[in-house]
């Protein structure tokens, strides 16, 4: 059986399963010693089956909090299913694009499952969330910059689309955003190239991607 191009170890799928599900079929936090003990491939094609891009590890959630100073001037964007944000005890938005017509035909022609977006998660986009908001501090996981006019479609790599995050309109009206993502699709975040930020890698950063070395977060100090 093949997901993505990835070849499915469906004995190391059921077991992945058992850890990462609860009995709702809700993504569940897990310890690094234990999703780690499972290859590359087979944690990338259980984020593919169950639309997922970040892997949240115990330790990244413990990460995430101490880098938060105050959790009700907190929120995540981009949360999809809402593991990372419940987990941390924070508000969660997301803007469902996945849910659209034209997004569901697309990942059906490509073979993908779309986002199980949790039901906790608040239907709002990241921008709109920060200008009605006001938080101090933004999170979020592989969320994708917004193709902006003007861009040549040719060049435009991965990390963009339209329904993406204007992330630069943070500058001003935020104090921090965490981005957790990975460079092989995020190196070219225009955020990057504008404001200052500290980059982390540790090794118990997995997600969907199969170049685990290139897991990074991003943590941008967006006050003036």
């Amino acid at each position: 059986m093949i997901v993505n191009t990835l070849e499915v170890n469906k004995e190391a799928l059921a077991d992945i399963q058992s850890l990462m599900l609860d009995e709702q079929g809700r993504i569940l936090p897990v310890p690094f010693k234990e999703i780690n003990k499972f290859s590359q491939n087979d944690i990338s094609a259980f984020c593919v089956q169950q639309a997922i891009y970040q892997v949240p590890t115990i330790e990244l959630l413990q990460w995430l909090e101490s880098e938060i100073p105050d959790k009700s001037t907190t929120i995540e964007i981009g949360a999809g299913n809402g593991c990372v944000g419940r987990n941390l005890g924070i508000r969660m938005y997301d803007n469902f694009h996945q849910d659209n017509e034209m997004m569901q035909f697309y990942y059906a022609t490509i073979g993908q499952p779309t986002v199980k977006y949790g039901s906790d998660v608040i239907r709002m986009n990241g921008n709109k969330a920060v200008n009605i908001l006001h938080p101090e501090t933004v999170i979020a996981c592989w969320v994708t910059q917004k193709f902006q006019k003007g861009d040549d479609i040719k060049k435009v790599k991965i990390g963009s689309n339209m329904y993406g995050v204007n992330e630069l309109d943070f500058i001003g009206k935020i104090r921090k955003y965490i981005h957790v993502g990975n460079t092989a699709t995020h190196h070219d975040k225009r955020i990057l190239s504008k404001v200052w930020f500290r980059e982390y890698k540790f090794p118990w950063l997995i997600s969907r991607s199969m170049s685990r070395e290139k897991n990074v977060i991003h943590v941008f100090k967006c006050h003036k």
